[in-house]
């Protein structure tokens, strides 16, 4: 509740614990059996505190990410002189490519990497283009396989 801004951070000026425990905690299922006591605002402090700390360690980790990446920017090219593969267009039309069927079992990777369609493809040497296409092969298998544990946890639950 402190996160979705249900409880302010500052509750305490605004009502205090008592306010806090009427309106959202006394009625609430997770409380059952529970009065409101010194332990219920001790509790509560001890929350609110963590909650803080919390958010203050992730907007100093933002601070500290924004600057080592503003003191070492993402490298455009790889160590081969080749652009980046991650977020390029070459990656971009290779999934469309993998979602269309393409490389077929029988087509070789040279074909698809000298298609006059994707000159996006030659930016790039084939052999790394290769390893991308076994590369996104073996994510699809993994993605496939964590989809299908999921499939087979639900049904469990169900009987």
């Amino acid at each position: 509740m402190f996160k979705d801004g249900t409880i302010s951070v500052d509750y305490s000026t605004e009502g205090g614990p008592r306010k806090v425990w009427n309106e959202h905690c006394q009625d609430h299922p997770a409380f059952s059996g529970m009065n409101y006591t010194t332990t219920f605002t001790n509790r509560l402090r001890s929350v609110k505190d963590d909650y803080k700390n919390k958010t203050g360690r992730a907007a100093d980790d933002k601070k500290a990410y924004d600057n080592f990446r503003r003191l070492f920017p993402v490298e455009t090219h790889n160590h081969k002189g080749e652009p980046r593969w991650e977020g390029s267009r070459a990656q971009e039309l290779l999934r469309e490519d993998m979602d269309n069927g393409r490389p077929t079992e029988d087509e070789n990777p040279k074909d698809l990497h000298e298609d006059p369609d994707r000159p996006e493809y030659l930016e790039f040497n084939l052999d790394t283009f290769r390893n991308h296409i076994h590369q996104e092969k073996r994510l699809r298998k993994y993605l496939n396989w964590l989809e299908q544990q999921e499939e087979e946890k639900a049904a469990k639950a169900k009987t």
